[in-house]
């Protein structure tokens, strides 16, 4: 079992494949798409290269992450066909299931979404060849304390 952040993108490494869950919002039905993903150590074994892949039904679309990983703080530079970079650092806390083989890791970073102010989260739950990973937002703009669903991939390894 990963005991750190870096350890839990080592175990990621390779390929996976599954479906992105997506949240139409003037329907408010979950739209499903395919995905797969790589997961890459670059030489230097603090730094991978993350391609993903969404097969819309009209096309694909292509994203390159690079993530660079310092204790508990998440760096990332990503790229999306059509739009600008963004960068951004993530903090990271892992949780383990004691005498299972499934961890999970949160990151957050406060940013904007839908131009609010909010706390973003990522949550990966790795158990066995599933990897699921949840984007939440809670708006910072408003009194409520509430984790508003944007999306989900659910992966297996190829």
């Amino acid at each position: 079992m990963p005991q750190s952040p870096l350890e839990t993108f080592r175990t990621l490494e390779g390929s996976w494949q599954g479906k992105l869950e997506d949240r139409d919002y003037q329907s408010d039905r979950l739209e499903r798409i395919p995905v797969e993903v790589e997961f890459e150590a670059i030489p230097n074994d603090r730094t991978f290269v993350q391609r993903s892949t969404f097969t819309d039904p009209a096309f694909s679309v292509p994203v390159t992450s690079l993530l660079a990983i310092d204790g508990e703080t998440v760096y990332v530079a990503s790229s999306r066909a059509e739009r600008a970079f963004e960068s951004y650092a993530q903090t990271a806390r892992l949780g383990i299931v004691a005498g299972t083989n499934r961890w999970t890791l949160t990151l957050t970073l406060v940013d904007s979404d839908d131009r609010r102010r909010a706390v973003l989260r990522e949550v990966m739950v790795r158990e066995r060849d599933t990897l699921t990973i949840t984007k939440e937002v809670d708006y910072l703009d408003d009194d409520r304390s509430e984790w508003v669903f944007r999306n989900r991939a659910i992966l297996e390894t190829k």
